[in-house]
């Protein structure tokens, strides 16, 4: 299967579930690599090279405690890249889901943004379009969700869907994190890692 250019959307990938919150809920956003699962310096190409960061696990599980459905929204473009094909990238996103729910997680959707840097798609990040069809598909209360990330394009992005926001040190974001003078920090919340990042949320 290749990205069709005509339709420039991104693909939401569930657990085949029809879910529409009756009321709006509030969620936790999460970017993927970098956050969740290590990032590659070449792109995620095989279920062998899936590591998942210390502690990302627990702190879905955690976020699940408190009944808050968990938004992963992702760019790969691997996939326009023509690097991988959109059902390699699907077949490893469901992997992804199907190991947090065997060691105790959920996951209720993933959003991902498949399309080239070049091909000037309206959902690849920082743009808000995946929040915000989220929001629509599930009736979700971005005003009091959050987004972690380890990118300020995941800042960005949170910041244009009203989302409040948390970066953490993994993957890109100590790197980041040091691109930013003093003034710019202290508009941040920072955790070191996404189970870090739960325990501010819950504090």
């Amino acid at each position: 299967m290749t990205p069709n250019k005509k339709n420039l959307q991104p693909l939401v990938i569930t657990n085949n579930e029809d879910i529409k919150y009756a009321i709006p809920q509030s969620a936790v956003f999460l970017d993927r690599d970098g956050v969740i699962i290590e990032e590659q310096p070449n792109y995620l190409r095989s279920e062998d090279a899936i590591n998942y960061i210390p502690g990302s696990i627990q702190a879905i599980k955690d976020i699940n405690d408190h009944n808050i459905p968990i938004i992963v929204v992702t760019n790969q473009s691997a996939v326009g890249r023509k690097i991988i094909s959109l059902d390699q990238a699907t077949l490893l996103n469901k992997i992804i889901m199907k190991e947090i729910e065997n060691r105790g997680g959920k996951i209720t959707a993933i959003y991902m943004c498949y399309h080239h840097p070049k091909d000037n798609c309206p959902c690849r990040k920082p743009s808000p379009m995946m929040p915000f069809l989220a929001k629509k598909q599930l009736n979700l209360d971005l005003g009091e969700s959050y987004f972690i990330g380890d990118t300020l394009k995941d800042m960005e992005t949170a910041t244009a869907a009203q989302l409040k926001s948390i970066l953490v040190l993994t993957g890109h974001g100590q790197g980041e994190y040091k691109t930013l003078d003093a003034t710019k920090r202290s508009e941040y919340t920072i955790a070191t890692d996404l189970l870090d990042a739960t325990h501010k949320i819950f504090a």
